[in-house]
């Protein structure tokens, strides 16, 4: 749909980034995304999306042990 939902951050960290070929190496060939459109606009949709882009550039911090 139309509206961002807590499905979409959910899945996306996951799912989106493997469709878009950035989990793995090779991923994307191997699922043979090109085959699923929609699922790949909605990849990107999320992936350009404000917050996801901070949220990627953020560095990583341990919370400790």
């Amino acid at each position: 749909g139309d509206t961002y939902t807590i499905a979409d951050i959910a899945i996306w960290s996951w799912y989106g980034r493997l469709a878009l070929g950035k989990l793995y190496e090779g991923s994307y060939e191997f699922l043979n995304m090109e085959e699923y459109t929609h699922l790949l606009e909605w990849s990107h949709r999320i992936a350009n999306r404000p917050g996801v882009q901070k949220g990627l550039a953020a560095e990583y911090q341990s919370l400790g042990e």
